[in-house]
């Protein structure tokens, strides 16, 4: 069965979380890791993963304000989750005053812990951003196909959990050269991890 990473992971959030929520603007995508910003120009407030769906509300000078919507934990609202309980980053900040939590948009018990959907919003540098998810999804599947094959047989994604490939990928896809496709590839194998 083909994997269609992006496509899943936007229905999964839009059907299950986001129902009756309208999007003011493009659905686009990180092609990098890439820092956020509360204000074009002011400190860095976090980090938005590669390969992360973001909603673009404006565009001013090279600067996109984007909207992150997912799951986080309410008692540590730093990490914006693609799924509650699952270890898929989208966004991870300095401070839990950049995530809003919306618990009437949906709660989660997951483990003991509670999870809300959450949003945070901020700019990014808009060269980082694309509208081409399957593109992307297309391009971490070739180059997990080329860089494992080199060794061994390519993993199919599902073969490990979401955590598993973290046991593998200890710094989530970050080498050495933080190579922004293997960013991608470690963000593709995750979200098609098996449950």
């Amino acid at each position: 069965m083909k994997f269609h990473y992006k496509a899943q992971l936007a229905a999964a959030l839009i059907a299950a979380a986001f129902a009756g929520t309208a999007l003011a603007g493009p659905v686009l995508y990180t092609t990098e890791t890439t820092d956020i910003t509360s204000t074009p120009g002011a400190n860095v407030a976090g980090q938005v993963l590669a390969g992360t769906q973001v909603e673009e509300l404006e565009r001013v000078s090279g600067k996109a304000r984007v909207r992150i919507r997912g799951w986080s934990r309410v008692a540590d609202p730093t990490h914006i989750s693609a799924e509650p309980g699952k270890p898929v980053i989208e966004a991870a900040f300095a401070s839990s005053r950049t995530v809003k939590l919306d618990p009437s948009a949906g709660t989660a018990k997951i483990l003991g812990a509670t999870w809300n959907v959450a949003t945070a919003e901020g700019w990014v540098d808009s060269s980082k951003l694309t509208a081409d998810g399957a593109g992307l999804t297309a391009q971490a599947k070739a180059a997990k196909d080329s860089k494992c094959s080199a060794c061994h047989a390519a993993p199919s994604p599902s073969s490990q959990t979401a955590s598993g490939w973290y046991s593998i990928f200890p710094q989530g896809g970050k080498a050495g050269d933080e190579n922004s496709q293997d960013e991608l590839v470690f963000r593709y194998l995750q979200n098609g991890a098996r449950k």
